[in-house]
């Protein structure tokens, strides 16, 4: 029984792992005080909060899942014309088109071939699938620890390739708000964008009237042509606000994945511990955001049935509808995996 024999920093890396496990379930075999009786207290802290939100945790897996492998919209198919004909069909004899969005933001990834499919929705339905596994307490220790390292290294390498469609995405341009909404990002996004624009032609009007006024006309034209690091002299462009928002958090989720796998295979599972519950926000709050988008289009279309309100079915009101959802649903996951990696207070 190694646990009773030393201390827990001197035990090799997969019987620390054991004994830590051990601790948070309570095994008696587990000595109580120093140490030991601190890290079975923080990890019964850390497993009670982390048990109040499994339940959300695996149904949000289990909606990614059946989005990807269900019959509709079954996304792992998305670029075959049988199923994008069904889909699409499907879509309009619900009136999905005139009271959630239009059918492209289902669709459009087909326009990119078969890679975004089985390259980023394929190995994002395994990942879902692989996160409550890796959640639950007894993945940790079945077969000795087996399954939970294996399911870790198989969720890992769903994660890098759903990435690798993700990039294929974002060289397509396949944005919502360019592709589906018209250029409409929401109202947030579009006032910072147009503040962002603003300040980019006072910027540039300034350093090229400073440029007019020291130059003699001929040096001028030649000059401003080439300080201008946009095309042809026309103003530079910022990226979308939604578009670094996007690219933010796809960052995090491989930052979040290396540091899971990195501090896992040094041994260092309370720090492995806190990187694969962000990891798990990090992916999953897409989950989340697509019930409450259909909850708020729903809604609107409700209320404008009723007269209560105009516009519901704008591009506008459907661009505001899905990347508000977008960031609730983001700042909710985020949130619930910093307060559940949080470990109770304890004094030995």
């Amino acid at each position: 029984r190694p646990c009773k024999l030393k201390p827990l920093a001197l035990l090799p890396a997969t019987a620390r792992h054991r004994c830590v496990a051990r601790a948070a379930a309570g095994d008696e075999d587990v000595p109580d005080g120093g140490e030991y009786n601190i890290t079975k207290n923080r990890a019964a802290g850390g497993e009670r909060r982390l048990a109040s939100l499994y339940p959300f945790v695996a149904a949000s897996a289990s909606l990614m899942v059946l989005w990807v492998f269900g019959p509709f919209p079954g996304s792992w198919l998305t670029g075959v014309q049988e199923h994008d004909t069904f889909v699409s069909d499907l879509y309009q004899r619900l009136h999905f088109d005139t009271i959630i969005a239009p059918a492209s933001l289902l669709l459009k990834y087909g326009e990119a071939g078969r890679a975004p499919a089985l390259m980023h929705a394929l190995p994002g339905a395994v990942w879902c699938a692989l996160a409550p596994l890796q959640l639950h307490p007894r993945s940790r220790t079945a077969f000795g620890g087996g399954l939970h390292r294996w399911g870790g290294r198989a969720m890992l390498a769903a994660a890098a390739a759903l990435m690798v469609g993700y990039a294929v995405i974002d060289a397509n341009a396949l944005f919502a708000d360019v592709h589906d909404f018209g250029g409409r990002g929401g109202g947030v996004a579009d006032a910072v964008d147009a503040a962002a624009a603003a300040a980019v032609a006072s910027h540039w009007t300034e350093a090229t009237s400073s440029v007019l006024q020291s130059q003699s006309a001929e040096v001028v034209v030649g000059a401003s042509a080439s300080y201008w690091p946009g095309e042809n002299g026309t103003l530079p462009s910022l990226p979308p606000f939604n578009v670094v928002g996007i690219r933010s958090i796809a960052m995090w989720f491989i930052a979040t994945g290396v540091a899971a796998g990195i501090t896992a295979a040094r041994g260092g599972f309370r720090y492995h511990r806190r990187w694969a519950l962000r990891h798990v926000g990090a992916g999953l709050w897409v989950a989340g955001q697509r019930p409450l988008f259909a909850a708020l289009r729903v809604a609107a279309a409700g209320a404008g049935a009723l007269g209560l309100c105009d516009g519901t079915g704008d591009t506008s009101a459907v661009a505001d509808a899905f990347y508000y959802s977008g960031y609730a649903t983001t700042f909710v996951y985020f949130a619930a995996a910093e307060w559940a990696l949080r470990e109770a207070d304890t004094k030995p």
